[in-house]
């Protein structure tokens, strides 16, 4: 069995699935982005959009997904 991540974009909605390699791959790139807005004293590193655009591939399969409220109640921390 993979594991996987599934990744919700909740300022439209839309919600994917990554690989563990891929969640791997934009967490090293966040951490990139986070020390070059630290030590550049700014918030963020580089443009708002190319920044943000770099986690919504257009290669994922990007599928509607229920509000967080809805999302929520899917998932039951006792089996």
């Amino acid at each position: 069995m993979e594991h996987v991540v599934r990744v919700h974009r909740t300022s439209v909605q839309l919600s994917t699935v990554w690989t563990l390699e891929k969640f791997n791959e934009k967490l090293l790139v966040l951490r990139e982005l986070y020390e070059k807005a630290k030590t550049s004293g700014t918030e963020t590193a580089g443009d708002d959009k190319e920044d943000e655009d770099m986690f919504f591939g257009s290669d994922d399969a990007w599928v509607a997904s229920p509000s967080l409220s809805e999302s929520s109640k899917l998932v039951s921390p006792h089996p």
